[in-house]
């Protein structure tokens, strides 16, 4: 495009689009053709087509050459001309053969359209595109290439190549001028690029909301793992077991009814819920080739089994709450811990971590990702937040003010709560201290073992992927979901007495003959 011709042919007969003229463009140097359709051969309009037609396709040339046509010759085109930053030249007077290029063009142009016009002379303008194609196409004389070769560094596909196919012996690069082998090696080569880029923005849009994730810490035991199988679904049998037994326990024996049995059940129904969340699709990716989770399944597993760690926490800090009232102020007890004042607490317990996770997890799905693999064998929050393209900020204070509100100030007031009743407790006698031990021994295991398995799975997300050994990594993020639900049950099931006598009169009798 360093040098252009233009001309004008006509006046044809009008179209039914009511074009009568052709404006015919070509560049010198590759041959390559233009030609619109016009109406008119006004300034204008000459202008107009080529700045939409060629200029906005190809760029604007630094020279253009016409004779001296007064539309070429215009206000309207050297206006073009100077904005575009073109150099105008012209033919000299009665002498057209300098602009030959164009008017040769013209000649076969003329020729092409007068073949495939019809009879009425009025849809030439239908045919125009098709010579174009033909002629960018054919070989020329002087370059010994096809204006399309040098012009776009590629063949255009005739119908005839369609149709039969490209004959075997014709040569990748025709022969001609070493420019045009030169430019179809940069051709392919800008095309290599630019193919390979596209797929890597295709790939980085499609991951911006990635359908699925990949958990890639299940590894292939081979037989083995039916064996593992075997044994978490033991597992799951059994936290779910244990757990229905002190929940039909303090629901079917009145003498329970009580707040520190009602808060025990409560904990038992959240290891439920926890379990749900997790060892089914657990159960699946053992015996699964592929541990692919949708989007949304994963999400819901993280939001499960997020709400199941902070009420865990919740309700262990309303149970000490609990103990603190029954050692330190025994004869308020009955007074503060009315069945309304336990169901607000429960309450609280229950919709504080539902409503703050709610929002971490929202923050998390509206990120932009730009991977799917989770170093985990499940859905957590930290992993997804770590594959964001953009700044996780917000995502970073909001699992802050989670992590504090949610995990430190319940465990430093249970820490407290303790503290007191370990000073009522030496300052009265020893039946009594054996008697509010007796009560808070299984708490304080149950906040013991489910606060060290918590800290277990924080402790993860201090360490990169490939900084710990997978099993460690599997152990420490199962360690919260399997021990406490398998561990409360047994602990307050065999621990306190009250709970303990009602089980065994159910083994012994069944739920209906107590009924």
């Amino acid at each position: 495009m360093e040098r252009v011709a233009v001309d004008i042919m006509g006046p044809f007969p009008c179209t039914e689009k009511g074009n009568r003229y052709v404006l015919a463009a070509m560049d010198y140097f590759t041959k390559w053709p233009e030609a619109y359709a016009i109406p008119d051969q006004e300034a204008v309009t000459v202008a107009g087509a080529l700045v939409e037609g060629m200029f906005a396709r190809f760029g604007a040339a630094e020279v253009i050459h016409s004779d001296q046509g007064r539309n070429f010759e215009s206000r309207v085109f050297a206006a073009m001309c100077d904005r575009l930053g073109m150099q105008k030249t012209r033919t000299t007077p009665l002498h057209p053969q300098s602009d030959g290029l164009v008017e040769r063009f013209n000649r076969t142009l003329g020729k092409q359209l007068a073949i495939l016009t019809a009879e009425h002379q009025r849809d030439w303008d239908m045919d125009l595109p098709l010579v174009l194609w033909a002629y960018r196409s054919a070989v020329q004389e002087s370059t010994s290439c096809t204006p399309a070769l040098l012009m776009l560094g590629r063949e255009l596909r005739t119908p005839a190549e369609m149709a039969f196919g490209r004959p075997p012996d014709t040569p990748a690069v025709p022969p001609g001028p070493e420019y045009a082998r030169r430019l179809q090696n940069r051709m392919e080569s800008a095309h290599a690029f630019a193919r390979d880029q596209l797929q890597k923005a295709d790939m980085s849009n499609s991951s911006l909301n990635p359908p699925y994730f990949q958990l890639t810490l299940f590894a292939d035991f081979g037989p083995l793992r039916y064996l593992f199988f075997i044994l978490c679904l033991f597992t799951y049998v059994t936290i779910v077991s244990a757990n229905m037994v002190i929940i039909q326990a303090v629901f079917l024996e009145k003498s329970l009814h009580q707040p520190m049995y009602i808060f025990i059940s409560c904990l038992c129904v959240n290891s439920l819920y926890g379990s749900a969340g997790f060892f089914p699709r657990f159960l699946q990716d053992i015996l699964s080739d592929s541990h692919l989770v949708s989007r949304s399944l994963c999400f819901i597993q993280v939001y499960v089994i997020y709400t199941y760690a902070a009420c865990e926490l919740t309700i262990l800090t309303i149970m000490a709450y609990d103990r603190f009232i029954a050692i330190c102020q025994p004869l308020h007890y009955h007074s503060k811990m009315t069945f309304k004042w336990v169901q607000v607490l429960m309450l609280v317990a229950v919709l504080y971590p539902v409503c703050v996770i709610g929002f971490c997890l929202y923050l998390t799905v509206k990120l932009p990702l730009c991977g799917n693999k989770l170093n985990r064998i499940f859905c957590s929050n930290w992993p997804v937040v770590q594959l964001s393209c953009v700044d996780t900020t917000l995502n970073n204070i909001a699992g802050q003010f989670l992590t504090v509100t949610s995990i430190i100030i319940p465990m430093f007031f249970v820490l407290y709560t303790y503290l007191r009743i370990l000073l009522v407790c030496s300052r009265r006698s020893s039946e009594f201290r054996g008697k509010a031990l007796q009560t808070c021994l299984p708490h304080i295991i149950s906040f013991l073992t489910y606060s060290i398995s918590l800290f277990c799975e924080l402790s993860l997300t201090r360490f990169e992927a490939d900084q710990l050994n997978p099993s460690i990594t599997v152990i420490l993020s199962l360690a919260y979901l399997i021990i406490p639900p398998l561990n409360n049950p047994i602990v307050y099931g065999l621990g306190l007495p009250q709970i303990k006598g009602v089980v065994l009169r159910f083994l012994k009798k069944g739920p209906a003959a107590e009924i």
